[in-house]
């Protein structure tokens, strides 16, 4: 391989990188865009148990198992409330989109 070779192949793998690196970078930031909605969302629910279960679940990711036991409540308890949580936290959204529009 000659040296020209080489370099053009070295100049197209680094912006090829740099390309991937863009993408990514793009990709995070409309992840924490989404984040930053949810626990907007989640902020804004207006019962602090219920809250604290849709934190617990979404942005902790804890299984519903592990926020029972966090909580002292029996699993069947944690979903009945994380019903009534999504229903807050629909409530919220439906108001904040009100808003933006």
């Amino acid at each position: 391989m000659h040296g020209g070779t080489e370099h053009n192949a070295l100049e197209g793998a680094a912006c090829a990188i740099a390309d991937c690196e863009a993408k990514i970078e793009a990709e995070v930031a409309q992840w924490r865009a989404a984040l930053d909605r949810v626990t907007g969302i989640i902020h804004d629910v207006p019962s602090p148990k219920l809250a604290v279960i849709l934190q617990m679940r979404y942005l902790n990711l804890w299984p519903f198992e592990k926020i029972a036991v966090e909580l002292g409540y029996t699993w069947r308890h944690v979903n009945r409330m994380h019903v009534l949580a999504l229903k807050e936290a629909n409530m919220v959204y439906q108001a904040q989109k009100e808003k933006m529009s």
